[in-house]
């Protein structure tokens, strides 16, 4: 929590320095923030829960609760992933994001945050060595940097891009067991292997919503959603306007 602080610090003292700090009152809460959060919340469980779900009872194996889970280690993996999505979050799309925003334009600093957050992940996942895991994972990624970036952009606030973050890795590693180097977590799959493989259009289907359906359908919903906020470069325009 530490490292989160001093880039707390960090992020409001270069937001202080170059007169950006008004966007701090985007952090207040407020009934627009509440929704964008529960939106942003309770989207990755819908998607996830549904996907996962029907393709366990395609493949005849279905998830069961692990038995072994306890209470220190849903609190101790919750505290693991908000303390790394916060991370992220201040390192990506924090103050230096908005400062490109600014000074260069918004474009730009959607493609570089895009782009290094996938990079980043060559390093957090320790990919190096493994060229067709660092393209799979730089795609992937990098498409969800580019859907969070865009969502702060829109939205003009943290809240729902931070909840969108937050809750694929909750739904995806807390309760569907997907980060391995973690251990199984609160459901786990009934066999070690699928008692039955589908045909090759259903295997592909499957393929094809696991690695781009949820960005696909997430970045369509946000669109729809943000269709009318402002978004950032509205409040760029109207604080140059007032000084």
């Amino acid at each position: 929590m530490l490292g989160i602080f001093i880039l707390s610090l960090l992020s409001y003292l270069v937001l202080k320095y170059y007169k950006l700090d008004f966007l701090l009152l985007n952090l207040k809460v407020s009934l627009k923030h509440s929704n964008d959060f529960l939106v942003g919340f309770f989207w990755p469980i819908f998607y996830w829960c549904l996907y996962e779900f029907i393709v366990a009872e395609i493949v005849e194996n279905p998830y069961q609760i692990n038995a072994s889970f306890t209470a220190n280690n849903f609190s101790d993996t919750f505290l693991f992933l908000l303390r790394s999505v916060l991370f992220e979050e201040l390192i990506f799309r924090g103050a230096f994001f908005c400062l490109i925003c600014y000074k260069l334009s918004i474009n730009y600093a959607i493609i570089i945050s895009t782009i290094s957050f996938g990079i980043y992940h060559w390093f957090s996942w320790e990919l190096f060595g493994n060229p067709t895991a660092m393209i799979v994972v730089f795609l992937m990624t990098g498409c969800m940097g580019f859907i969070f970036a865009y969502t702060l952009v829109r939205s003009g606030s943290v809240y729902i891009s931070t909840a969108l973050h937050l809750s694929g890795n909750l739904t995806n590693i807390l309760i569907f067991s997907k980060d391995y180097s973690l251990g199984k977590q609160w459901l786990v799959k009934s066999f070690a292997d699928d008692p039955f493989l589908p045909n090759p259009w259903i295997s592909i289907s499957i393929i094809i919503l696991h690695y781009t359906g949820y960005q696909f359908f997430t970045f369509l919903l946000l669109k729809w959603y943000l269709a009318k906020r402002p978004g950032l470069d509205s409040l760029f325009k109207s604080h140059d306007q007032s000084n």
